[in-house]
Protein backbone atom coordinates (compact mmCIF):
# COMPACT_ATOMS: atom_id res chain seq x y z
CA UNK A 1 0.00 0.00 0.00
CA UNK A 2 1.32 3.40 -0.90
CA UNK A 3 0.09 6.83 0.04
CA UNK A 4 0.92 9.87 -2.04
CA UNK A 5 0.38 13.45 -1.01
CA UNK A 6 -1.32 15.66 -3.56
CA UNK A 7 0.00 19.12 -4.25
CA UNK A 8 -2.57 21.83 -3.68
CA UNK A 9 -2.32 24.85 -5.91
CA UNK A 10 -2.58 28.22 -4.11
CA UNK A 11 -4.59 29.51 -7.07
CA UNK A 12 -8.35 29.00 -7.17
CA UNK A 13 -9.67 26.39 -9.61
CA UNK A 14 -11.82 28.94 -11.46
CA UNK A 15 -11.01 32.60 -11.99
CA UNK A 16 -12.90 35.48 -13.50
CA UNK A 17 -12.25 39.10 -14.28
CA UNK A 18 -14.04 41.74 -12.25
CA UNK A 19 -17.12 42.80 -14.16
CA UNK A 20 -20.02 45.14 -13.68
CA UNK A 21 -23.40 44.92 -15.33
CA UNK A 22 -26.15 47.40 -14.82
CA UNK A 23 -29.82 47.50 -15.58
CA UNK A 24 -32.33 50.27 -15.01
CA UNK A 25 -36.11 50.16 -14.89
CA UNK A 26 -38.92 52.58 -15.59
CA UNK A 27 -42.60 51.97 -14.87
CA UNK A 28 -45.50 53.75 -16.53
CA UNK A 29 -48.94 53.20 -15.08
CA UNK A 30 -51.59 54.08 -12.53
CA UNK A 31 -51.38 53.94 -8.74
CA UNK A 32 -54.29 54.45 -6.38
CA UNK A 33 -55.42 54.12 -2.79
CA UNK A 34 -58.83 54.07 -1.11
CA UNK A 35 -59.19 54.67 2.61
CA UNK A 36 -62.12 53.46 4.71
CA UNK A 37 -63.05 52.49 8.25
CA UNK A 38 -63.11 48.84 9.30
CA UNK A 39 -64.41 48.03 12.79
CA UNK A 40 -63.45 51.46 14.08
CA UNK A 41 -59.92 51.25 12.61
CA UNK A 42 -58.55 53.15 9.61
CA UNK A 43 -57.87 50.86 6.65
CA UNK A 44 -56.59 51.36 3.12
CA UNK A 45 -56.60 49.39 -0.14
CA UNK A 46 -53.72 50.21 -2.51
CA UNK A 47 -53.06 49.16 -6.07
CA UNK A 48 -50.85 49.71 -9.07
CA UNK A 49 -51.07 48.57 -12.68
CA UNK A 50 -48.30 49.45 -15.08
CA UNK A 51 -45.83 48.61 -17.82
CA UNK A 52 -42.21 48.10 -16.71
CA UNK A 53 -39.33 48.50 -19.18
CA UNK A 54 -35.73 47.40 -18.51
CA UNK A 55 -32.77 49.35 -19.91
CA UNK A 56 -29.20 48.16 -20.19
CA UNK A 57 -27.66 44.70 -19.84
CA UNK A 58 -30.66 42.40 -19.36
CA UNK A 59 -28.56 39.21 -19.61
CA UNK A 60 -25.92 39.10 -16.87
CA UNK A 61 -22.71 37.37 -18.03
CA UNK A 62 -19.08 37.09 -16.98
CA UNK A 63 -15.93 35.57 -18.50
CA UNK A 64 -14.41 32.73 -16.43
CA UNK A 65 -11.59 30.20 -16.83
CA UNK A 66 -10.16 27.21 -15.02
CA UNK A 67 -6.44 27.11 -14.36
CA UNK A 68 -4.75 26.30 -17.68
CA UNK A 69 -7.95 26.33 -19.77
CA UNK A 70 -9.57 28.62 -22.30
CA UNK A 71 -11.92 31.42 -21.28
CA UNK A 72 -15.66 30.62 -21.26
CA UNK A 73 -18.76 32.71 -20.55
CA UNK A 74 -21.20 32.10 -17.71
CA UNK A 75 -24.58 33.76 -18.27
CA UNK A 76 -27.47 34.24 -15.85
CA UNK A 77 -31.16 34.22 -16.60
CA UNK A 78 -32.18 37.19 -18.73
CA UNK A 79 -34.44 39.87 -17.29
CA UNK A 80 -37.57 40.57 -19.35
CA UNK A 81 -37.20 43.82 -21.28
CA UNK A 82 -40.96 44.53 -21.07
CA UNK A 83 -43.43 43.27 -18.45
CA UNK A 84 -46.82 44.06 -16.96
CA UNK A 85 -46.44 45.13 -13.32
CA UNK A 86 -49.22 44.63 -10.75
CA UNK A 87 -49.34 45.52 -7.05
CA UNK A 88 -52.20 45.22 -4.55
CA UNK A 89 -52.15 45.83 -0.82
CA UNK A 90 -54.17 46.26 2.34
CA UNK A 91 -53.07 48.31 5.38
CA UNK A 92 -54.79 48.46 8.76
CA UNK A 93 -53.92 51.12 11.34
CA UNK A 94 -54.12 49.19 14.63
CA UNK A 95 -53.30 52.28 16.69
CA UNK A 96 -52.10 55.80 15.90
CA UNK A 97 -48.51 54.51 15.74
CA UNK A 98 -48.89 50.85 14.68
CA UNK A 99 -49.87 49.57 11.23
CA UNK A 100 -50.21 46.04 9.84
CA UNK A 101 -50.14 45.46 6.10
CA UNK A 102 -50.15 42.70 3.51
CA UNK A 103 -49.34 43.15 -0.18
CA UNK A 104 -48.89 41.29 -3.45
CA UNK A 105 -46.53 42.21 -6.27
CA UNK A 106 -46.23 40.58 -9.67
CA UNK A 107 -44.54 41.01 -13.02
CA UNK A 108 -45.75 39.16 -16.08
CA UNK A 109 -43.70 38.95 -19.27
CA UNK A 110 -43.80 36.78 -22.36
CA UNK A 111 -41.37 34.16 -21.01
CA UNK A 112 -41.10 34.87 -17.28
CA UNK A 113 -43.27 35.67 -14.26
CA UNK A 114 -42.33 36.98 -10.84
CA UNK A 115 -44.75 36.90 -7.89
CA UNK A 116 -44.36 37.88 -4.26
CA UNK A 117 -46.41 38.34 -1.10
CA UNK A 118 -45.27 40.47 1.83
CA UNK A 119 -46.66 41.11 5.30
CA UNK A 120 -45.32 43.93 7.47
CA UNK A 121 -45.82 45.58 10.81
CA UNK A 122 -44.61 49.11 11.51
CA UNK A 123 -44.49 50.86 14.83
CA UNK A 124 -43.60 54.56 15.03
CA UNK A 125 -42.00 55.75 18.25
Amino acid sequence: MSIRAARVSPRPAATGAAATSGVGFSTLGLRGAVGFELGGLDARWTGMLGWRHAYGDVTPATAMSFAGSNVFTVAGLPIARDAAAIEAGFDLALTRNATFGVSYTGQFAKRANDNGVKADFSWKF
